[in-house]
């Protein structure tokens, strides 16, 4: 599992929030970015 200090370093800020990209999310799930973009799709 992924640390979270590996998590902290790939969030950026936008506008004052705090993000992860769809890139990042998808490694940290071990799924192609592909999948995840779906799944906000569905959501």
């Amino acid at each position: 599992m992924t640390g979270l200090s590996t998590i902290e370093e790939k969030l950026i800020k936008v506008r004052e929030n705090q993000v992860l990209l769809d890139r990042d999310v998808a490694f940290l799930y071990g799924v192609e970015t592909k999948c995840i973009n779906e799944a906000v799709k569905q959501s």
